[in-house]
């Protein structure tokens, strides 16, 4: 642990491989922009402000990753059959390269986790209100230990987000819920949660996910998430 200057504790982990869960959206985003995100392009790809900074947190989120110990993006089963649904040409290519890079790192068994605990964190999940393959994705994120769930989905930014603290980076059973664009100054920086705070996370979703019949929604999100602000004080 160090501090700094204004006495927040900060856990900086180095050459540790981090896990990055990209949701389709990016996974997609990857593969239709793949010149711009990896191949050095500075030409901006699209016009349209909101999407075009997501692109450019990608690049430099791939940038980061070079300068540094690197980490690993699943290539989950379940992300797989989504992203081989309906692909182009170009898709394909990337998604073949997302996958090997997965098997390579010797990941892939993490797929295999017990079904009773995909069961048991999923319905967990369930006072969130996310639709049923944005719940998938979150958690099978949660099971293989992410740090990062990176997605550009707004409505499953909201449900993961107090309503009256939208711009919160939360945390979800140990799991930083963030658009690419949120999360480069934390990975640029080595902001990462340690083991004692990610029990901590789980400890409070346990503790209260069960009372969404008791609870409103807006305060049972509330209690089963936590703000990163909070999480590294």
């Amino acid at each position: 642990m160090s501090s700094d200057a204004t006495g927040q504790n900060i856990h900086h982990i180095q050459r540790i491989t981090m896990l990055i869960y990209l949701d389709a959206n990016l996974a997609q985003y990857c593969a239709d922009y793949e010149d711009f995100i990896f191949g050095g392009s500075d030409v901006p790809p699209v016009n349209e402000p909101k999407l075009l900074r997501e692109l450019e947190a990608l690049q430099q989120i791939n940038e980061l990753e070079q300068l540094g110990e690197g980490w690993h993006v699943p290539a989950t089963k379940h992300l797989m059959q989504e992203l081989f649904c309906k692909p182009t040409h170009n898709q394909i290519g990337v998604y073949s390269i997302l996958l090997q890079t997965w098997e390579e790192a010797g990941q892939q068994e993490a797929d295999d986790a017990d079904e009773e605990t995909i069961t048991q964190i999923e319905q967990s999940l369930h006072p969130l209100q996310l639709k049923d393959k944005d719940r998938r994705h979150l958690t099978e994120a949660i099971a293989l230990g992410a740090v990062w769930f990176l997605t550009n989905d707004k409505r499953l930014i909201n449900h993961t987000r107090p309503p009256e603290c939208p711009n919160l980076i939360c945390n979800v059973q140990g799991v930083y819920v963030a658009r690419p664009s949120e999360c480069i100054p934390e990975i640029s920086r080595g902001l990462f949660l340690n083991t004692d705070q990610s029990d901590r996370s789980e400890e409070i979703w346990g503790r209260h996910a069960d009372f969404d019949s008791e609870y409103p929604l807006t305060a049972l999100r509330s209690l089963c998430i936590q703000s990163f602000s909070q999480m590294v004080q």
